[in-house]
């Protein structure tokens, strides 16, 4: 009982850190203009191409939205990711902190 609670505390710290992750994340890569257009308004205009003049319903429709918006935004991010972490000098602390690998990758 003593170990759930402990990993259950470690769980909690693992999410914590995976937020402060995400969050550095979205402020340096997801406010990009090209990152926006090919991540959101171009996944956008696809889904209204393949979406107008057609009866189907939007349960059939939105996988392929969300399908297409994870393609390009990791498409468009995944190639810049180490370049800019280095740039900002900030690739050596993720990899020195005390934190679990599992919190950087859900992060």
């Amino acid at each position: 009982m003593n170990r759930t609670k402990l990993s259950l505390g470690q769980f909690k710290t693992d999410l914590r850190v995976s937020w402060a992750i995400a969050q550095k994340d979205m402020r340096i890569y997801y406010i990009k203009p090209g990152t926006l257009m090919f991540g959101v308004l171009f996944p956008l205009f696809m889904f209204l191409s393949f979406a107008v003049g057609k009866n189907a319903p939007a349960a059939t429709l939105i996988p392929g939205l969300i399908s297409i918006t994870i393609l390009f935004s990791a498409s468009s991010i995944g190639p810049m990711v180490i370049p800019t972490e280095r740039r900002v000098k900030t690739f050596e602390r993720l990899l020195s902190a005390p934190i679990s690998f599992y919190s950087i990758m859900l992060g």
